[in-house]
């Protein structure tokens, strides 16, 4: 896990206090082991198991951009309306 040396990959894993994975490519991969590595709560979207084979199974996953928001309002804090 978080084998990339780019550093660009660890400030993205590092910059948020939340991190949702879209579909993408061996970037994204690494910014998500990179995000679990330093303990950052993660969710992915489910076109993302399909993009990414080698995401952990036992993230969050989603197919609802609701679900998606309430991980972010629960993770900030600010609960769901």
């Amino acid at each position: 896990m978080g084998k990339d040396l780019d550093p660009r990959n660890h400030l993205v894993a590092l910059s948020g206090d939340l991190v949702v994975a879209l579909p993408g490519a061996a970037g994204t991969l690494s910014e998500v082991e990179l995000a679990l590595r330093y303990r950052r709560p993660v969710i992915a979207h489910l076109e993302a198991r399909r993009e990414l084979p080698g995401l952990p199974e036992t993230m969050s996953w989603t197919q609802s951009m609701d679900d998606v928001l309430r991980f972010l309002r629960n993770g900030l804090g600010t609960g769901d309306p």
